[in-house]
């Protein structure tokens, strides 16, 4: 056993703990996915556990996807060739007969996984859409009209909060609807029926909905928790101070019978309360497994011994935490520098002027990141990094929520609806559907059956006039009511029906690349984005992208490969969309940042009121210790430098206020800062340091 040599001894002793439930306490830049990649390759090598009795659950598929291929990479140099077909989708599983790898993913995945093969158990299609943020939106409102609700004084995006909320608690629509009291939480309830309808019609489920759903199998269907309490007798859940309620009883009910779970988590890094994650889950982990086994990770890899001491100066105020200390072997390290601007256009253009300092004296852009607190900052940021030259991303942007990729999908997906009707047996069930034109005279459209589909409502109202053929949302309405069209529209239809035909037929047989390239170029998009534009030929750019996205599947059969590259595209987070390939400077908030690493850090806008947000004000004492652990997420980011900055006045909601410095910065020892002048700004400058 070699490769333990190559761990620290408490990297070992997590590793070594594999009977029993155990808590990795792993500080920023610890080794934990190493830990936890070393612990898997010890399960299989040592101790002859078969990969596909280990579960391995972590946020983003992105850090799945590493971790996959961290475990494959480890395998294979300890002899154990894994002998099924590598893609970069996070939670591709192969068939239940040749199942030799542990399933690594995320929640949603696994719990994808799990509807997909027992959801019929509690009425849930196979083949089911899953909604994005944008589409839920759009249900949402659909709800609300349903309702008869004014959208000015009902908000669809804070309703589906207030809902996200709900079931990430592990409540029912159902449950909530006996507990509802007041006005506001009855029309809640209401909203959210006729939401969970207008879902069900089109087979579709959120988000929040896979994991209610799962946690509603396993609860319901014995035979199917039994199934997995055997599949997966060894659990891992990594960064578990960022699980909800429903994680947490997924979790919980997995390990039920052989308690073997490893959940790894460090409470200084807790910063998603707001989306209901619930530090305490973390906390009380030795309160639900009182034989549990504690190692603690301190020993940082990563930063400076200068960029640590002031993440500990920092984070030890918090009362609400395990106990540690990080330290490092690294040396010591440039002190952090401080920066006080006049305003926020002053900070931005300083900001930029240091970025391009350090890229033109050899620091490569992708390793140099501007984080914030809000994502408004970003404006005034973008402004200067175009100004300056200087190459930047900003994280956040979805790739997958782009038009022209949604459009692509959508036409991917009603591929598979088709495939899903041939496999059924049910492809044109009833016959024709007689469709008459204006005027009277009886026409017939072949296959209508597919354009009257109510599951299919938002995938073709979406794409059937993408290109433009002269076909609408009002035509389908008509369609879908029975109603009589126009005999031009009538053809129109047939020419369509046809297309997805042809398109259906070929994607049966055809690589997953090769079914998104034909539908690109069959479709007519790629010609309608070649009109000379810089716009349309980003967009095509962006076409081409998800095309060489899609060769990732290829290994898999085309219609399973073209399925988990809709799952994926709808799992996909923030850093899911990081261009790792390109030579740019990262722009994102610091949520968006957590688990990333980069050679130079700036965080801006450290003003009281911002960072820490102020939260209107009132905030909690729980509120306030998020805040500083999200100030302590940002600076462990960085490997040799932090550079932190403030403006003196700001403009926020077309107010300009003066701003005073962010009390964590008297939170770092003076010893370990460097103030550094950016300069006049035209109207003078306030020196706060």
């Amino acid at each position: 056993m070699s490769y333990l040599d190559e761990l620290n001894l408490a990297q070992r002793d997590a590793v070594l703990a594999t009977e029993g439930p155990l808590l990795v306490v792993a500080g920023a830049g610890a080794g934990k996915t190493k830990t936890l990649t070393y612990r898997i390759l010890h399960l299989i090598a040592a101790k002859g556990v078969s990969p596909e009795n280990i579960l391995a659950i972590t946020f983003t598929n992105k850090a799945a996807h590493e971790m996959r291929e961290r475990v494959i990479g480890l395998l294979m140099a300890n002899g154990m060739s894994p002998d099924t077909p590598r893609v970069s989708s996070s939670h591709y599983q192969p068939p239940a007969t040749s199942n030799q790898q542990p399933f690594l993913g995320t929640f949603h995945s696994l719990a994808v996984s799990m509807l997909r093969a027992h959801g019929a158990r509690i009425g849930i299609a196979r083949r089911f859409t899953i909604l994005d943020r944008a589409d839920s939106t759009r249900a949402m409102r659909e709800a609300l009209k349903d309702a008869g609700l004014d959208r000015e004084l009902w908000d669809p995006g804070k309703l589906l909060g207030a809902i996200s909320r709900k079931k990430g608690d592990a409540l029912s629509r159902a449950a909530f609807v006996e507990m509802a009291q007041n006005y506001h939480e009855r029309v809640i309830a209401d909203v959210w029926e006729r939401y969970e309808r207008i879902l069900a019609l089109e087979r579709a489920l959120d988000f929040d909905d896979l994991l209610l759903s799962a946690l509603t199998l396993l609860r319901a269907e014995r035979e199917v928790l039994a199934h997995y309490h055997e599949r997966f007798r060894y659990i891992h859940i990594d960064e578990y101070q960022d699980t909800n309620r429903v994680q947490y009883e997924l979790s919980r009910l997995l390990a039920a019978r052989y308690r073997n779970i490893c959940a790894v988590g460090d409470s200084d890094q807790s910063i998603y309360s707001w989306r209901g994650a619930d530090l305490r889950n973390l906390l009380d982990f030795e309160r639900d497994y009182p034989d549990a086994r504690v190692v603690l990770l301190e020993e940082n890899y990563r930063s400076t011994k200068t960029i640590l001491a002031a993440a500990n100066d920092v984070i030890k105020k918090n009362v609400l935490r395990k106990d540690k200390t990080l330290y490092t072997r690294n040396a010591d390290g440039e002190r952090i520098s401080v920066s006080s601007c006049y305003d926020e256009a002053h900070e931005a253009r300083f900001v930029a002027g240091e970025a391009r300092s350090l890229i033109e004296s050899g620091t490569a852009p992708e390793e140099i990141a501007v984080l914030y607190r809000t994502n408004f900052q970003s404006r005034a940021l973008e402004e200067a990094f175009l100004g300056a030259g200087v190459s930047y991303q900003v994280v956040g942007v979805r790739f997958f929520e782009r038009k022209e990729v949604k459009d692509v999908l959508a036409y991917v997906r009603l591929m598979l609806a088709i495939a899903e009707r041939s496999r059924e047996g049910t492809a044109g069930e009833g016959g024709d559907v007689p469709v008459p034109p204006a005027g009277g005279a009886g026409e017939r459209l072949a296959g209508a059956s597919l354009l009257r589909d109510p599951t299919l409502a938002s995938d073709l109202a979406r794409i059937v006039n993408v290109p433009p053929r002269g076909l609408g949302k009002a035509t389908l309405l008509k369609l879908f009511a029975g109603r009589p069209i126009p005999l031009v529209a009538v053809r129109r239809a047939a020419e369509f029906e046809a297309l997805l035909g042809e398109l259906a037929s070929a994607a049966a047989s055809a690589k997953p690349s090769e079914t998104v390239r034909l539908i690109v170029e069959k479709t007519g998009m790629a010609e309608q984005l070649r009109d000379g534009s810089e716009k349309g030929a980003e967009r095509e750019a962006n076409i081409r992208e998800l095309v060489t996205l899609a060769l990732r599947y290829d290994a898999l059969a085309p219609l399973t490969g073209l399925e988990r590259l809709v799952e994926d595209a709808a799992l996909a987070s923030d850093q899911d969309a990081l261009e790792t390939g390109k030579s740019a400077l990262r722009l994102m908030t610091v949520h968006a940042a957590k688990g990333l690493e980069f050679d130079h850090v700036f965080i801006t806008g450290l003003e009281s009121g911002l960072f820490p947000h102020e939260r209107g004000g009132d905030a909690t004492d729980d509120e306030r210790e998020e805040e500083r652990r999200l100030f302590y997420v940002a600076l462990t980011r960085a490997r040799k430098r932090v550079h932190l900055s403030c403006a003196s006045i700001r403009t926020v909601f077309g107010s300009r206020n003066v701003a005073l410095p962010s009390e964590f910065l008297a939170d770092i020892r003076d010893e370990l800062l460097e103030v550094v002048e950016p300069g006049t700004a035209g109207q003078g400058r306030t020196i706060l340091f």
